[in-house]
């Protein structure tokens, strides 16, 4: 196949999954009734199995889990359906019910091979992105949240946070109770997080005592006591275990989306490392303004002009 053929397809592919379940649904029978109707016009002549997997295919790997079989059994019904008005080679009804069953064990089987495939690669997938330890996405995972999330913020043009949470003195501890204690600080620090964020709300650890997670729509002030019960609950879990450790918050909003993922960590990673330093508040906030439209200019007739 020509790199741009892999390319149109590839590009194809990225849009269907992309759209809503109802627009992808609709695409998937509209094509199965266009495969429907091609059998029944080519008559006697040939019989397009092939057509009918098209949706099947679709239908397996980007719709729901099931939807793929349904297909597969829609494609069977319609198949039957077509060849018995049409009496192709004058065979009897129960030859056509066969014929028709046996093209719906292809079709069910096609569903039932790529279905698999793709729960498979979408579990590869999700171990990828999760942290083993404490459950919670990594770092990689988190980019992808990232990324999606401006996406999203854009759209609703809503506010954006990011907060960068480090664990202070994380490396004592490890030194002077063991491993295993601070893999304990990790798992329930992870924990806390999670029950005091919202289910929409992305959360990871970055790697070592680092985590991070996502605030959407909620506006600074909004943001502040969320962060301050999350600090609250941390210093409390920390006390009551008598683990030498602290929490240092850097927490940065953008009421209008950046312009890259980079530019949210660099500053709530800056804001982090100025709590660490200075040991004041455990968290230090940031916000950053909309930016404004850029004035227009009179011209004659008194119009204007960006």
């Amino acid at each position: 196949m020509k790199p741009d053929i892999r390319r149109a397809l590839r590009e194809g592919l990225n849009r269907f999954s992309a759209l809503s379940y109802q627009k992808g649904l609709s695409i998937s029978l509209g094509l199965l009734l266009l495969a429907g109707a091609v059998d029944h016009l080519t008559g006697t002549d040939s019989s397009p199995l092939l057509l009918y997997l098209f949706p099947i295919a679709l239908a397996s790997w980007f719709l729901r889990p099931g939807d793929g079989g349904r297909a597969a059994a829609l494609s069977g019904g319609a198949f039957f359906v077509i060849n018995l008005i049409g009496r192709r080679y004058d065979m009897s009804v129960l030859a056509h019910g066969w014929d028709a069953l046996s093209a719906f064990a292809v079709f069910w089987l096609a569903a039932l091979i790529l279905g698999k495939l793709r729960a498979h690669i979408d579990g590869q997938a999700a171990v990828a992105r999760a942290d083993i330890l404490t459950g919670i996405a990594n770092r990689r995972g988190f980019q992808e949240s990232m990324e999606a999330e401006i996406l999203r913020s854009r759209r609703w043009n809503a506010p954006l946070t990011l907060a960068i949470m480090d664990i202070d003195h994380f490396k004592t501890l490890n030194d002077t109770m063991g491993r295993p204690k601070g893999d304990q600080v990790l798992k329930q620090t992870a924990t806390l997080l999670r029950d005091n964020l919202r289910a929409t709300d992305a959360l990871a650890r970055m790697g070592g005592d680092e985590f991070a997670f996502i605030l959407v729509g909620s506006a600074p002030p909004v943001v502040k006591k969320v962060v301050e019960k999350i600090h609250y609950g941390l210093r409390g879990m920390a006390m009551s275990h008598e683990w030498p450790v602290s929490f240092s918050i850097g927490v940065v909003t953008y009421l209008s989306p950046p312009a890259s993922t980079d530019d949210m960590v660099t500053s709530a990673f800056e804001l982090m490392r100025e709590v660490k330093q200075e040991r004041g508040s455990p968290a230090r906030y940031k916000v950053v303004e909309a930016e404004k439209a850029p004035a227009r200019e009179p011209v004659a007739g008194g119009t204007t002009i960006s």
